[in-house]
Formats: structure tokens, sequence, C-alpha cells
């Protein structure tokens, strides 16, 4: 069985506004991570306004998603005041 913890995030512990994972954002993806096993995990079924053409997720929320999962296994490590530097996607 898969431990499956809810890694609280310092975003969403302050003022809930973070794009990814905050719950007081209203235009956000409000992801909500778990640990599982050496990593995290997250579901999200995008809606249309997150898409770029019919049916096909935007590549900028792929790479939100991708961004904010980093995020927080590096928080789910024990690691604090860290932002990404430089972030390299490319998409088909």
């Amino acid at each position: 069985m898969k431990e499956k913890t809810q890694v609280s995030s310092a975003a969403s512990a302050g003022q809930g506004m973070c794009f990814g994972c905050g719950k007081k954002n209203p235009f956000g993806l409000r992801l909500k991570f778990r640990r599982d096993g050496g990593g995290v995990r997250a579901e999200f079924t995008p809606g249309e306004y997150y898409q770029s053409w019919t049916n096909i997720i935007h590549g900028g929320i792929i790479t939100a998603i991708l961004d904010e999962a980093m995020g927080h296994a590096t928080l789910m490590s024990g690691n604090f005041g860290f932002l990404t530097a430089s972030i390299q996607i490319n998409l088909k």
C-alpha cells in the first residue's frame, strides 16, 4: 500500500492564492498533492477553460502542474526556501 499523506505548502498555508495549490484562488488549479512512495501525486481533470485547441490542455498548464509537483516533492523532502530558476519543457 502506498503512503498518501497530504503535503502542506507554504503558499496554501499562507494566503491560499497559489495558482497551483491555493484553495482561495478562484482561477487556480487547486491541486492537492499527497506523498506517494518517494514522490508526490495529485489528480487533475482540466475544464475547457484550460485548453488551447479543442480538447487539448494548454502546454502552460501542463508546465505549471509539473513545476508545482517538483515544488511539493521538494517540500516533502524537508527543503524550504526554493524556487524554480529555470524550466524547459518540449511539448508535441
